[in-house]
């Protein structure tokens, strides 16, 4: 699946409408690409990077984030999380998501942007299926604004495969994190197991959008 990468560039721009911006990036292939790409276009935002402390080798991941903004002189901020008994991926994100808002208001940055892409829109929403959630969570949208900090997804519409193809053409340097390999996570188990048996199916990437575009649809319709 392809991307229209100007495209891409042109609403991104449209939506930020010039506006400071803290970009998360972990060092994976989604978020460096993005850093990459924004650099280039001369987008304004600092960088937020943050460990979650679970893996030996993280620092790793670190220096190369920190090493990139260096380089294109871009402010970098760092944090790392605390250890929890549970390990569960809930606090693990509660916790990033605490360092990322408290760094964008510190910064005087008005929008957050994470690279999510459209596999961990269709992964999110088998994740809360599988939970029970209800309809209104099922929808992972561009944008929310929470405490006053717009949180916005740009690259939702892009498929994992496209951004390989991307990665791979402009020599995007990331890093592989072991963790997201684990099945013993739902999520991971989702990603690595679920979604390729669905899709021998049927296009996944294709159908579970059409259905969140429907729960969105219904959503508007319903009387306030």
């Amino acid at each position: 699946m392809s991307a229209n990468w100007k495209l891409f560039v042109k609403e991104m721009r449209n939506f930020t409408k010039n506006r400071k911006m803290l970009l998360a990036v972990s060092g994976g292939v989604d978020s460096m690409l993005l850093l990459k790409m924004m650099a280039f276009h001369n987008f304004d935002f600092e960088v937020g990077h943050f460990r979650h402390g679970m893996r030996e080798d993280d620092h790793i991941d670190h220096d190369l984030v920190e090493s990139f903004c260096l380089d294109h002189n871009i402010a970098f901020h760092s944090g790392i999380g605390k250890i929890s008994t549970s390990n569960s991926e809930a606090d693990a994100r509660n916790q990033r998501w605490e360092f990322l808002e408290t760094t964008a208001q510190r910064r005087h940055c008005k929008i957050i942007v994470t690279a999510h892409n459209l596999n961990d829109k269709v992964e999110n929403f088998l994740y809360r299926v599988m939970r029970g959630a209800g309809a209104d969570s099922l929808v992972m949208p561009s944008h929310t604004i929470i405490n006053d900090i717009i949180r916005y997804k740009p690259m939702l519409e892009i498929s994992k495969d496209a951004i390989m193809s991307y990665a791979k053409k402009h020599r995007v340097i990331y890093r592989h994190d072991a963790t997201n390999d684990d099945t013993d996570y739902d999520r991971n188990w989702i990603r690595h197991v679920i979604m390729p048996e669905m899709n021998k199916r049927r296009n996944i990437m294709k159908t579970i959008p059409k259905t969140m575009e429907s729960i969105q649809n219904m959503k508007k319709g319903a009387p306030e």
